[in-house]
Parts: C-alpha cells; structure tokens; sequence
C-alpha cells in the first residue's frame, strides 16, 4: 500500500497524520524512501516512516465515516470484565491497543473508563493506557468526523458519560 502527499494516514502508534512529503534519506547507509507524516497533536509532530514498512509498522487510511455508528455502539455498550490481575490486564490492554484497530480500541477506551468510574480509580500504568487509547480514538473519529481533536475528544466524552450515567451501577 503506497501512500501519496496529502493523504490522511492512521499510524498504531501516534494516530491520524497527513502526509507531507516522501524523501529518499541515507540511513545506515543505504538510501531509502522515507514518509514524512505531521501528526494531528497540538504541537504538529513531525516523524518519518520508511515507505517499504509502513504496512508492517500498521499504518493504514483512515476508518470510514460509515464505521462511526459502530464505535458509538461499541462506546454505549456494557463494558468486558476485565482481568483482575493487573499485569495481565495491563498486556491484554496493551495488545488491544497495539494492533491499530478502531473498534478494538474503542473497546480500551471504554473498558477503562468504566473501571475508573465504576470500579475504582485507575492506577498510573491504567490511566497511561486509557490516556493513549483515548488520543489515538479522539484522533481518528476527528479525522472521521472532520472536526477539531478537541471537538472529537469532548463527543467522545460525552458519549461515555451518558453510556455510564445510564446503567445502573450493579
């Protein structure tokens, strides 16, 4: 899968970019094809991913907007029974998150945020895992939604708390 200037990419790692410009840079040397990504962050993050494994590395195009009534339902839903044991949980979690899919990490966003609400508060390793859950769901659904990161995030927000507010706590 090649990407073109002025595409819109999901990178697993870092969220939605657009790509810049595609260099050949020497590295180790060899030369090599090189995406320049700007990160959709406030600060406009800059990185550089070699062309031939940008695949592998899980960048892909953006979820389309028709997928947007499937991570609401998925955010509305009851939340998995997580692990209790937090080692464990912590590596599922992780693995969720590393694959780059959507709906899985959806799936992260809410799990989490209902165990920091309903359950107890969320320990640091929970709350740095629902912390970039949450950045790279804000960042594709703004992407999606062709909004502001902060306008997609506060929409996601309240999807959560009305998904919380309306089931009763057991």
């Amino acid at each position: 899968m090649m990407f073109q200037v002025g595409d819109t990419v999901m990178h697993p790692a870092y969220g939605a970019g657009l790509v810049v410009k595609i260099k050949q840079l020497s590295s180790l040397g060899s030369d090599r094809l090189y995406y320049s990504i700007e990160l959709s962050d406030e600060l406009k993050t800059n990185i550089w991913i070699p062309v031939q494994d940008a695949e592998v590395k899980g960048m892909r195009h953006p979820t389309p907007k028709s997928q947007l009534g499937r991570i609401w339902r998925i955010l509305r839903a009851v939340p998995e029974t997580l692990v209790t044991d937090h080692k464990e949980r912590h590596r599922l979690l992780q693995e969720k998150l590393r694959g780059g899919d959507i709906f899985r990490t959806a799936e992260v966003v809410r799990d989490m945020y209902w165990k920091d609400h309903r359950v107890r508060r969320l320990t640091i390793a929970g709350k740095d895992l629902y912390d970039r859950g949450l950045m790279l769901l804000t960042s594709e659904v703004a992407v999606m939604q062709d909004c502001d990161f902060w306008d997609a995030q506060i929409l996601i927000a309240d999807i959560l708390g009305v998904s919380l507010a309306a089931t009763p706590a057991v």
